[in-house]
């Protein structure tokens, strides 16, 4: 199966993903400049999330300072190492993610620094692999393993490529998060992970425009309305008016869609170990892994409607959340981004209708895309049709439709507001199962992938088409 996920989500001022310059991240589509969110950005977002982490089981460690990890553990395990050892096994280390090269362990530089630090310096701890590398706890307790038997045996024996390799090539034990993003190492002493999931830069459905706050740092005692500063320091005291500094900051604000998906199979192949030995019997391993992935499937989820990155969230306090969830689950793999919906990008100064009495109104951002998202995709299932049937389930976050987003129910009735936590609709006669709540959405999903065991307690899922 492959569960995709589409979001519309409107964000005010805010630096949520920064370039190199500091800049909010962009991009041209559709000949017109777009802000961005990049798909790591995401990735990292959601993967290292309160709402993801509590949702999963067992999960990696993305660092390339795999030596102090491990030395770590070791000491506060009892094991008992000079500093002299701890850095000839913090070295051996080192090297294996890439034989004979660890990077960050003592430049020029560092030794010349070191000298004036004296011992504080300690440049051991520096010692990091040659590349960033996603670690599967069971190799990193392997390693821990193998520092602390050296410790109690023979100190010069510390092989640590020796006690990776049969961790590392072994096809158990993949984690969660590794096993829906995947893993790239150059070391022959690890497996590669194919990732499940596919995540595309967030863009924006408006054009973009950047923006520029210029700050200031005062002084308190130049405040002349902070006389508890000034008073401290004299009365006689000259105070010179002005700043302590300035600059600027750019920003932009931005209604974006969002895209994801997870092929579940694949998934539960990586879960299991069969993805690397395409021959191995995980029939009994499946019922088990199905459960974890759907757990997989249900936080990352979870982790798209309720988290944000983190870039300038602290001076620009932006959480929003979405105006409009997605979910479509179908039997084919066959992946589709809606994105094409807005390569005339949303205006909604151009955009606007006359009411009956004459009076002129301007279109809603945040509901005029997802309009533009739902109808892309009715047309695209009317059109290609042998992408097959799907689930789909909707959730507006307490909105109602978008106007002009009617189903056939909506003209008899006379409203599109869901009844009850779910019921069926049709946009553009293609069936949609409107949900009320962000659990009916999420017992919704778990129901269709077969995992109708619920984190909470959680109401029973209208059926889908």
């Amino acid at each position: 199966m492959l569960i995709e996920v589409h979001i519309i989500q409107n964000h005010a001022p805010s630096n949520l993903n920064r370039d190199d310059s500091g800049s909010p991240k962009s991009a041209i589509f559709g000949g017109y400049r777009r802000a961005r969110i990049s798909s790591q950005c995401l990735k990292r977002c959601y993967r290292t999330s309160k709402t993801f982490r509590e949702a999963v089981d067992e999960l990696g460690m993305h660092t390339c300072s795999m030596p102090d990890e491990v030395m770590r553990r070791a000491l506060s395990n009892g094991v008992m190492l000079d500093k002299a050892e701890q850095k000839k096994m913090k070295k051996e280390l080192a090297g294996v993610v890439k034989k004979g090269e660890a990077t960050g362990e003592s430049s020029g530089k560092a030794e010349k620094d070191g000298g004036s630090r004296g011992e504080n310096s300690n440049a051991s701890k520096d010692m990091k692999t040659a590349q960033s590398v996603f670690w599967r706890e069971r190799e990193l307790e392997a390693l821990v393993e193998a520092v602390r038997a050296s410790a109690v045996g023979n100190k010069k024996d510390f092989n640590a490529r020796e006690a990776l390799k049969p961790v590392g090539l072994n096809w158990t034990g993949i984690p969660v998060d590794m096993a829906l993003f995947g893993r790239m190492v150059t070391s022959e002493l690890m497996h590669n992970v194919e990732a499940s999931s596919q995540f595309a830069h967030a863009i924006s459905t408006n054009e973009w425009a950047r923006e520029f706050d210029l700050w200031t740092r005062v002084d308190d005692r130049r405040d002349k309305r902070l006389d508890f500063y000034r008073n401290a320091f004299g009365a006689e005291e000259k105070l010179e008016s002005g700043t302590d500094g300035m600059g600027d900051a750019e920003f932009t604000s931005a209604c974006f869609y969002s895209y994801f998906n997870v092929d579940f199979g694949a998934l539960v192949d990586n879960l299991t170990g069969k993805a690397i030995k395409h021959d191995l019997d995980d029939s009994k391993d499946r019922p088990v892994a199905k459960e974890r992935a759907c757990g997989a499937v249900v936080g990352l989820v979870r982790a798209a409607i309720f988290e944000r990155p983190t870039g300038k969230f602290n001076s620009m306090a932006t959480p929003t959340l979405p105006t409009l969830v997605l979910v479509e689950v179908r039997n084919t793999h066959v992946p589709v981004s809606y994105v094409n919906a807005f390569a005339k990008p949303v205006d909604p100064k151009n955009e606007e209708t006359q009411k009956d009495n004459g009076q002129i109104e301007r279109c809603d951002l945040p509901m005029e895309s997802a309009k533009r998202l739902l109808l892309e995709a009715s047309r695209i299932a009317k059109a290609f049709k042998s992408r097959g049937d799907a689930s789909r389930y909707v959730y507006m976050g307490g909105n109602n439709l978008p106007h002009g987003i009617e189903d056939s129910e909506d003209k008899k009735n006379g409203s599109n507001k869901p009844e009850g936590n779910a019921r069926e609709i049709k946009i553009s006669g293609i069936p949609y199962t409107l949900v009320n709540d962000d659990e009916t959405l999420i017992a919704s999903v778990r129901a269709r992938l077969s995992c109708p065991k619920a984190d909470n307690a959680q109401s029973t899922p209208a059926s889908s088409t």
